[in-house]
């Protein structure tokens, strides 16, 4: 937004700032206006998502100069002004009449919007303007995904050009960060663009504008803050003003709620009464809420750091803590999210043994193929240890390192069935949920760095955080100094130490909870992987025999697609290109018979997650339906078979369940069938085999795993076998073809 000659010029990032906060559409009004100075931007790495964005458009132009060097325009970046502005526009509209195949950023002016297009792309689409052929918009993004932003700016070009051309581009186009380009029908969305960009002039009309001296939207918390220049002053204006938003785990419409009530300061929900509970917020939120902002509250009064143990509920909190081990490890990643465009790399890998002479070790990879190795390196690792030490458990905090270890699995085809091993196991124990599910702390965020007040551990590292991290690596990249890595290693290393301090303090907290709710609270049992029958194969045992035809069908699988694959794969869209008709075949229906497994895992991966994180299923997931309380005067009815119907009330919320079969999470196990489900009166009818007792205690439901594939496996193993042995363009040569 800029005032020139006396009048407001927009751009299409106005637009999404409108839609992101109404504040920060005003703010920059009074920096147009002089009102305000716009503070320098001091997020480092916001300056270096920038800086990899623009290498990308950048290589991607590399790119279309060597396909196009005769057909491509390239402008530069225009001076401010309305005159310069002008002539940028009149020189994209020269550049499209000589019918230039790519032209780079493109200038649209018409006296109100300003836009500057990554690219024009010249299709063969007539148009009043050029004759027979017109331009579509591509714009080049960093993301894996589109999102709502990106098709306003295309949308808001795309205006300009059917202004220019005489006609609306048909499609628009956003290369992703891996490469991929997507496309988008634009008459599928102008509509909406529209709209909004009618409700943004009126909000930015003159009367509105001219006589603003500050900003009258309250800063209150949005997504875009972790990318906006102005968030720390926004910051500091709750922390004045003692805003709910201070409040750890509190959402944007529970604030709604609250103020509705005329509960507006953190205190003032630290003091309320029950009394004072918003419509429409369920008790049990409102009484977590409060107990959040009185112990917060109270921390500012006292130095000592505060902390508050919940009642113990079976398979949760401190129930999932297993016993101490020796060999017990405690695990940390260093990742950056930047490295490449859509991908990001681990580089390092970092582990704290307190039973080992030399306590901690660290597994570095560099770059791509360095980041395999290390991988394999470190599930080579946990599984030797756990030969050695078969009670031992891996200790974490929060879900990236399990979520890292399963996507890399994956990525880089390998170690996939020891991962699952680990998995199955429950060798993994994420601390996060301990905390979470056990107790309340008097601080605003539940970050492994704020638990650290509760125990001794002092960091001397320049590395502070895990951003700063990324930055050091990303500077290491461009300047490759040791001392640089050197500190990274130990900032992991704190954080691996950081993690073992944390399971001593939850041990002590454990005994604590028992001595003074009066329960004995059990270890989270020792789970192995496989637990076979017998320990050598029963000729008379079902089980024996098939345990012992799955493995041999594990291995006919693996032969054939060993037999398929090449012995190195293609890592591009150009080497596959390139490969003989008849290998890429191989190739292609090898990778198929991997299909069904490898869909599986993130499909049981999200189920298993969700089992894992019952007390997250109201708040925070929306395929779950959480808060189930079977209603006690609605008498079971009987179904026949040993099955009863049962209703359930449940409190508002989102969610995607529907009739058909749903899971007991804290089970995991069937619950039975969903016949229905009322979403005005939240009335849900259950049919199920459980007892009455059972039946009071099923409190959510979940989607069931994935539907199982066994026919599609073995028909793919089919034709897998017709391939190797060259009869399938005989036995079925549709899918020769």
């Amino acid at each position: 937004m800029h005032l020139l000659d006396g009048r407001f010029v927009y751009a299409a990032s106005d637009l999404n700032d409108y839609l992101e906060c109404r504040r920060l559409t005003e703010l920059e009004a009074l920096v147009a206006r002089g009102l305000l100075v716009e503070p320098e931007p001091t997020d480092d790495q916001a300056a270096l998502v920038r800086r990899k964005g623009e290498e990308y458009e950048r290589r991607h132009l590399e790119r279309l100069r060597g396909e196009h060097a005769e057909e491509l325009v390239e402008f530069g970046r225009s001076e401010a002004g309305v005159e310069s502005y002008r002539e940028a526009e009149a020189a994209t509209l020269a550049a499209m009449r000589r019918g230039a195949r790519i032209i780079y950023q493109a200038t649209f002016f018409d006296e109100t919007f300003l836009g500057r297009a990554d690219f024009l792309r010249r299709v063969p689409v007539p148009s009043p303007a050029l004759g027979d052929y017109s331009y579509e918009v591509v714009d080049t993004k960093l993301a894996l995904a589109t999102k709502g932003y990106f098709l306003v700016q295309i949308c808001n070009y795309s205006e300009h050009l059917e202004r220019l051309q005489g006609v609306l581009p048909r499609y628009g186009y956003v290369i992703l960060g891996n490469g991929a380009e997507e496309h988008f029908r634009l008459g599928e969305y102008m509509a909406y663009y529209r709209h909004l960009k009618r409700a943004f002039l009126r909000y930015v009309s003159e009367a509105t504008l001219d006589g603003l001296e500050q900003a009258r939207h309250y800063p209150l918390k949005v997504s875009h803050c972790a990318y906006c220049a102005w968030d720390p002053a926004c910051a500091a204006q709750r922390r004045v003003d003692d805003h709910l938003s201070l409040v750890a785990w509190m959402r944007s419409d529970q604030i709604a709620k609250l103020q509705t009530a005329g509960i507006t300061r953190l205190d003032e929900l630290a003091q309320a009464t029950d009394e004072q509970r918003p419509l429409g917020m369920g008790a049990e939120t409102f009484t977590r809420l409060r107990r959040q902002a009185s112990l917060q509250a109270l921390a500012r009064r006292e130095p000592e750091p505060r902390y508050e143990l919940l009642p113990a509920e079976p398979a949760l909190g401190f129930e999932l803590l297993p016993a101490p081990s020796t060999g017990d490890v405690f695990f940390d990643i260093e990742g950056d999210p930047l490295f490449q465009p859509g991908r990001g790399l681990e580089y390092l890998f970092g582990f704290w043994m307190p039973d080992d002479d030399e306590p901690y070790r660290a597994f570095w990879g560099r770059d791509r193929a360095a980041e395999k190795h290390a991988f394999e390196q470190v599930v080579d690792f946990i599984t030797e240890r756990r030969r050695k030490f078969p009670a031992m458990h891996v200790y974490h905090y929060a879900g990236y390192e399990k979520s890292a270890l399963r996507r890399l699995a994956q990525e880089h085809g390998t170690r996939e069935e020891d991962v699952d091993d680990i998995l199955r196991a429950e060798v993994l124990v994420d601390l996060f949920t301990v905390v979470r599910q056990a107790l309340a702390i008097s601080e605003e965020r539940y970050g492994l760095k704020n638990l650290e007040t509760f125990y001794e551990l002092v960091r001397q590292t320049q590395t502070k955080k895990g951003d700063d991290s990324i930055l050091m690596f990303e500077r290491w990249l461009i300047e490759p100094d040791q001392k640089l890595l050197d500190d990274v290693e130990a900032y992991n290393r704190d954080d691996c130490r950081s993690t073992h301090l944390l399971r001593e303090w939850l041990l002590a907290r454990r005994a604590e909870a028992a001595a003074k709710f009066g329960v004995e609270i059990p270890w989270r049992p020792l789970k192995a992987s496989h637990e076979p029958c017998h320990t050598e194969f029963v000729e008379s045992c079902k089980k024996c025999k098939s345990r012992r035809e799955e493995e041999r069908e594990k291995e006919r699988l693996s032969d054939l697609e060993r037999g398929l694959l090449p012995p190195i794969l293609p890592q591009t869209e150009q080497e596959y290109a390139m490969m003989p008709p008849v290998a890429r075949m191989r190739y292609l229906m090898g990778v198929l018979l991997a299909y069904h497994r490898r869909e599986e895992r993130p499909a049981w991966w999200e189920y298993f997650d969700r089992c894992d994180n019952v007390d997250d299923l109201l708040e925070f997931d929306k395929a779950a339906l959480a808060g189930l309380t079977l209603l006690e005067d609605r008498p079971p009815e009987d179904a026949g078979r040993k099955s009863f119907v049962y209703s359930y009330s449940f409190p508002d919320q989102q969610h995607k369940m529907q009739p058909g079969e749903a899971h007991d999470p804290r089970r995991v196990h069937s619950a039975g069938t969903i016949l229905s489900i009322d979403d005005d009166k939240n009335l849900l009818r259950l049919k199920t085999t459980a007892p009455l007792e059972r039946a009071r205690k099923i409190n959510e439901l979940i989607p069931p795993g994935p539907p199982p594939t066994a026919v599609q496996r073995n028909a793919l193993k089919r034709i897998a076998t017709a391939l190797c042995t060259e009869r399938l363009r005989h036995q079925h040569p549709a899918t020769f073809d």
